[in-house]
């Protein structure tokens, strides 16, 4: 790396070289947070300094008495060599004054120690002697009996050093994304302070304190809402619980420091259930890597269940740590009978693995953490949703596999606010998937009209209307077996969905005209793309990024504007959202993960019957309302 160079363009970020407010400042910067603009002086250039003027800190120790005064005076009355003092004025130079200059050591913001307050900071700098002072009083607040006694080890001198222009505040403080007093991390604590930060980590100020609910919404004034959102994510950067400082200035969130929280207790428990409050008072760090499609948001959706009597499946965290012979997986999968299958994920992969494989199964991973989760047998599967006040109603045989592959059409029910069928059209399945013990797998049936009794319309129609009271616009994902009707998912769209998607040909709303590219085989998708799916959570700007999907993307020539027609909405089609104007499909499913998207992304799109043979490739197209014209 460069001697010195600004925060948020460290070309190599080394923790152990520029400490931990440096690292992570730099990091939040690039991740376009406000940072007041600064430049990192890394620890060599300590060390260069102390050769330059051949100081031998060894020479201080003997061992028994650590001669602290002597070698901070030895510092301080030291100068600066010409080109160390030239390269420092042109970091002066570079930023506005007044600036501060504060500690970056290695050994702050540690989660075993955060050395809060123990090494100097200096600010109200506005002439460059004063910097140059500054700097060296940084440097020697590390030579501290305090710090040594704290961390109670043979540690290295030499710290690093952030210089950053200081900033005008309305207010600040500090919050923490878990109460550091009670233990509770289903709470944000805030502390603000009108003389900012300073005040409040000293204690010396008039600091009011507000309690914040980590997962529900809440009224909150505009800042402290950004605060809240800000400490979510950084618990996703960190793995764990932090502690932020900052400052408010024109509407704008500053952040001048993140560190992690280091006075919870670590859980001690072998397992948890993820509906228990209690579960959230665990060290994100345990679980943050875990987490699929049950995460904190989605906690809320599992609470109303339980509080309505509504079927779900069971999901556990077990903590390797506490139980390493995992003696205690007997006990969990006893909490979940039915199941024969589990899901067992360690926050890179998920297995489907037998019941009487999964105790040997988890003892293979090595990861601290593992999350259980029962995999509910499926009979049939389906969607719902509220259209105007009406219900809507998919249905296929066996696993959702069979809406994913688009090779059936499933058969749909529309429903009066009453629960009154207004329409049904029931389909023959002669196949289905099913869970063969490692995957979803087709394979031939009887033929089977898929149809539900009243009974089980009664229970999806309860469910969906329960969940839509909780959570508005929201698509649910049902399944069912001999032991009734399980929630297995909501997706809640941006955007209501009205009673012209319920009449059966519109996908998504809009007007769209443009040449018509005909994708006869959408299995090239598969050719490049193993199991990237966005119901598994694969983003679409990983999508966009992927060198496999540039490559498909080359492949089809499709061009910016045409309308692309095809068998049925696969998911895999995000691929090439960029470039498409509107869908025509043959067959497809209005609640399926593609159709939210679209809609997400108005495009337009419906279904057509046999659109491929009926539609030439370039032939002008156009898409209105649900009715599809083609120019001869």
């Amino acid at each position: 790396m460069q001697i010195i160079e600004r925060l948020g363009n460290i070309q190599i970020p080394d923790f152990h070289e520029l400490g931990g407010k440096i690292y992570w400042l730099d990091f939040l910067k690039k991740k376009e947070y406000d940072v007041s603009e600064g430049y990192a002086i890394p620890k060599c250039f300590f060390e260069r300094f102390i050769s330059e003027n051949n100081i031998d800190i060894n020479s201080y120790n003997n061992k028994l008495v650590f001669k602290y005064d002597e070698i901070r005076q030895s510092i301080y009355k030291n100068d600066f060599p010409e080109e160390m003092k030239n390269t420092l004025y042109g970091v002066f130079s570079a930023l506005k004054s007044p600036l501060i200059v504060r500690s970056s050591s290695s050994y702050e913001d540690m989660e075993d120690y955060s050395c809060a307050g123990m090494f100097s900071s200096v600010n109200g700098v506005n002439d460059f002697e004063q910097f140059l002072n500054a700097i060296k009083i940084c440097w020697i607040s590390s030579f501290n009996e305090s710090i040594d006694y704290y961390i109670k080890n043979t540690r290295d001198f030499a710290i690093s050093l952030l210089v950053q222009e200081e900033l005008n505040y309305e207010f600040g403080g500090v919050a923490f994304s878990a109460n550091p007093i009670s233990g509770n991390a289903n709470e944000i604590l805030i502390e603000s302070s009108i003389s900012g930060p300073k005040a409040v980590v000293t204690g010396a100020g008039e600091i009011d304190n507000i309690l914040v609910r980590k997962y529900e919404e809440e009224e909150l004034e505009p800042v402290f809402l950004k605060i809240k959102e800000t400490l979510l994510v950084l618990e996703g950067y960190f793995g764990t619980y932090v502690d932020m400082e900052w400052l408010y200035n024109g509407e704008i969130l500053y952040i001048l420091q993140a560190r992690p929280v280091t006075t919870i207790e670590k859980n001690q428990q072998s397992y948890v259930d993820v509906d228990d409050d209690a579960a959230m008072t665990y060290q994100l760090k345990n679980l943050s890597g875990v987490h699929s499609r049950w995460l904190e948001k989605k906690k809320k959706v599992r609470k109303c269940c339980k509080q309505n009597d509504i079927k779900i499946g069971g999901f556990y965290y077990w903590f390797r740590d506490n139980d390493p012979e995992a003696d205690s997986i007997d006990e969990i999968l006893n909490l979940m009978p039915n199941a024969n299958s589990f899901e067992v994920h360690d926050g890179k992969k998920v297995l489907l693995v037998p019941k009487e494989d999964v105790k040997e199964t988890v003892k293979q991973y090595a990861a601290s953490v593992l999350r259980i989760a029962e995999s509910v047998p499926t009979e049939y599967c389906g969607f719902a949703s509220v259209i105007d006040d009406k219900y809507y109603i998919e249905v296929a045989k066996g696993g959702f596999t069979a809406f994913y592959s688009g090779e059936f059409e499933v058969t749909k029910y529309v429903l009066d606010s009453n629960g009154r069928k207004e329409s049904s059209d029931e389909k023959y399945f002669d196949e289905e998937y099913f869970y063969d013990g490692k995957w979803w797998t087709k394979h031939a049936i009887e033929r089977t009209l898929v149809s539900l009794s009243d009974e089980i319309i009664k229970e999806v129609i309860r469910i969906t209307s329960t969940v839509n009271k909780n959570f508005e616009n929201a698509r649910i994902e049902w399944l069912l077996n001999e032991n009734g009707v399980y929630l297995f998912d909501i997706t809640v769209e941006n955007d209501k969905l009205l009673s012209k998607y319920g009449e059966g040909k519109i996908i998504s709303a809009g007007k769209c005209c443009g040449n018509a590219k005909v994708l006869k085989d959408i299995t090239v998708f598969d050719d490049y793309i193993d199991k990237i799916s966005i119901r598994m959570g694969y983003q679409l700007i990983q999508m966009e990024a992927d060198e496999r999907i540039k490559k498909i993307k080359d492949s089809l020539y499709i061009d910016e504007g045409d309308i692309v027609v095809c068998e049925y909405p696969n998911e895999k089609l995000a691929v090439i959202l960029d470039k498409a104007k509107g869908f025509i499909f043959e067959r497809g499913s209005l609640l399926c993960h593609f159709a939210i998207i679209l809609r997400e992304r108005h495009i337009p799109a419906v279904v057509y019957s046999n659109a491929l043979d009926r539609i030439k490739d370039s032939q002008m197209v156009s898409i209105s309302d649900g009715e599809v014209k083609i120019e001869k």
